[in-house]
């Protein structure tokens, strides 16, 4: 929420919480779920926050924001809720800071509560992180411990953030491995090194001990599950990080293909950066069994690639290896990574995968490159990163004219061009993004993003029954791909189907938790149409929280959520979300948002539209 330039500023103290693995509680339970998290308020949360001089600024759904006037009085209320809550059936994390807060008469803003917020994720299940400044405030000032966390770098903030774990006195701290001398550690460094063949880069940080599976966020699924970290540049120059994740997404790429596995998205898993993310932190935080972590050192023409899998459940490394090679054959590397996590995890290989998993689409690294980088041009979804995204995925068609991948995504750039308006020649540009997805299928018949993306074509263009068709031959092809069964729930909103659409949106949530924008707001579509308003404003009141990443999306985002809260009853809280709505974004006006959300049913459309209008939408 924006403030409207007539607040002021304080010192305070924040509190910021979230529950762990709401979203897999409230699909399994919804009603089980909203009963405890009222009594979790109710009796403990509320009555301990105001006991401790605090007050509530707001709950979220699955967390809430308290603010202090002294810091003290946080913490202690932190340990004193974790403690009363551990009897209970939900588990939260909690981050404080103290800094500078705007309170605008609704909602406060600022430094403090962004770094809380930041800090909240850094925290276990049931524990407590706070910043440096915290806990030179408090060090001697409560009975209870603090665990040096290190420095995380975090977002929106330039600097690093000195982190620590607070726990009760006598609580046994996390064993962490004890700083040797000098002398002694590099001795051992060097053994190990001796000892290892030569083993050039000691791999991220692992804890190595078996993960309390309560603590999952999400249970594990039947068949062989795994996050693909990504790999790190060891080589000093900072323009080789794009080769480094480059090579764990096609890494990545490579096991979606499998039915066999169960694979997060790279959306999610390509994001998780930061020296917290230990194999066990992904496996709680992802739900997933198997953790691939690695590093990539380009010298000239010669690559060096070391990876290791983990599994995580268990704490036990299950291989690791490491290639010297030429730069061409990195593409060999990847196939070679793959087959060994396909050995070592136990994934059954259906008739032609193995083939599949070996299939090259490109043997030019500079088009291999220049698609990669486009496609995150695109996927920026804004008219300037999308002519750039163009511009560089055409340059790889010319390097490589058989390069399936960069024609299906240069097809989506033109799409978006018609579909947002950000060409002149709508016509035109729709009519280029139909040859491209064509050019990408006719060179592979069995390229299942280009599929996904050639079905949403037809979705944007109302033609829904084409659209279902080719997206249902996309799901076998690459069953953990979340942009294939996120189209495909996308073209089955509609009455008959919007089951089946939930469900789909929903396992596209699973590959990839970090989800972009869109598939959010496609599932509470997809709820809208089902006759569930109270799960499409959740999941609309997720994204917010979290927040959109432009103000397309948020204007987006808030006009579906006015649709689900005035289907509540909830008319003037739904008048808000469309004010807000044009306030983000106002050049999105009732005809722009018929035009570019076709349905299958013009009925959902005309009550959609009507409905919309009368909460103040021009």
């Amino acid at each position: 929420m924006v403030g409207d330039g007539g607040g002021h500023g304080r010192l305070a103290a924040i509190l910021a919480a979230d529950m762990v693995g709401y979203t897999t509680r409230m699909e399994a339970d919804t009603d089980g779920t909203v009963a405890a998290w009222k009594d979790a308020r109710t009796r403990h949360i509320d009555p301990t926050i105001a006991g401790h001089g605090g007050r509530i600024v707001k709950h979220t759904g699955d967390g809430f924001l308290a603010e202090f006037p002294a810091v003290r009085d946080a913490v202690a209320c932190a340990l004193a809720l974790q403690e009363s809550l551990a009897a209970g059936p939900l588990r939260f994390r909690m981050g404080i800071h103290l800094g500078d807060v705007i309170d605008d008469g609704e909602d406060i803003h600022g430094e403090g509560v962004n770094l809380a917020a930041r800090l909240e994720p850094l925290a276990e299940p049931g524990g407590i992180a706070v910043s440096g400044g915290v806990f030179e405030q408090v060090r001697n000032r409560l009975d209870c411990a603090f665990e040096d966390m290190g420095s995380h770098r975090v977002k929106h903030v330039s600097a690093p953030v000195r982190v620590y774990a607070v726990r009760p006195a006598g609580a046994a701290a996390r064993p962490r491995r004890r700083r040797a001398p000098v002398l002694a550690l590099a001795i051992l460094a060097i053994l190990a090194v001796l000892a290892a063949g030569g083993w050039w880069w000691w791999g991220p940080r692992t804890d190595f001990q078996p993960v309390d599976r309560a603590r999952l966020a999400y249970q594990l699924p039947g068949k062989p599950s795994i996050a693909v970290l990504p790999f790190r540049n060891i080589s000093g120059a900072g323009d080789q990080d794009f080769l480094a994740v480059g090579f764990s997404e096609d890494i990545l790429t490579s096991l979606s293909k499998l039915s066999g596995l169960f694979v997060i998205s790279g959306s999610t898993s390509l994001k998780l950066t930061g020296d917290e993310y230990t194999a066990t932190r992904v496996a709680e935080d992802l739900g997933v069994r198997y953790v691939l972590s690695g590093s990539l050192q380009r010298d000239g023409n010669r690559i060096r690639v070391s990876a290791r899998l983990v599994d995580a459940i268990d704490g036990r490394n299950l291989w690791s290896d490491r290639f010297d090679r030429e730069l061409t054959d990195l593409f060999a590397v990847k196939d070679e990574i793959t087959l060994a996590i396909i050995s070592n995890v136990g994934a059954q290989l259906e008739l032609g995968e193995r083939d599949r998993v070996r299939g090259r689409e490109t043997h030019s690294l500079d088009a291999w490159l220049l698609q990669r980088e486009g496609y995150r041009a695109v996927q920026k979804f804004n008219a300037q990163d999308n002519a750039v995204g163009r511009r560089l995925l055409e340059r790889a068609v010319e390097i490589d004219p058989g390069f399936a991948t960069a024609y299906a995504n240069l097809g989506l750039s033109y799409r978006l061009d018609a579909q947002m308006g950000w060409v002149e020649d709508r016509k035109a540009a729709a009519a280029k993004s139909l040859a491209l997805f064509r050019k990408a299928l006719e060179i592979d018949p069995d390229h299942g993003p280009a599929m996904a993306a050639f079905a949403s074509w037809h979705l944007a263009r109302g033609e829904v029954k084409t659209a279902i068709e080719i997206a249902r031959k996309a799901v076998p092809l690459e069953p953990s791909d979340y942009f294939v069964h996120a189209v495909y729930g996308w073209a089955l909103i509609k009455p008959d189907t919007a089951a089946q659409a939930v469900a789909e949106l929903r396992l596209a949530r699973r590959l990839s938790p970090r989800a972009p924008d869109w598939v959010f707001y496609k599932l509470a579509e997809a709820h809208l149409v089902a006759g569930d308003a109270a799960a499409a404003a959740k999941v609309t009141g997720e994204l917010l929280d979290r927040p959109p990443s432009s103000p397309q999306n948020e204007n987006l985002t808030r006009l579906i959520r006015a649709l689900a809260l005035a289907k509540r009853g909830e008319t003037e809280a739904a008048r808000r979300e469309v004010k807000a709505a044009l306030a983000a974004f106002p050049q999105r006006t009732l005809a722009a948002w018929t035009r570019q959300r076709p349905y299958a049913d013009p009925g959902i459309q005309a009550d959609w539209s009507a409905t919309l209008r009368d909460l103040g939408m021009p």
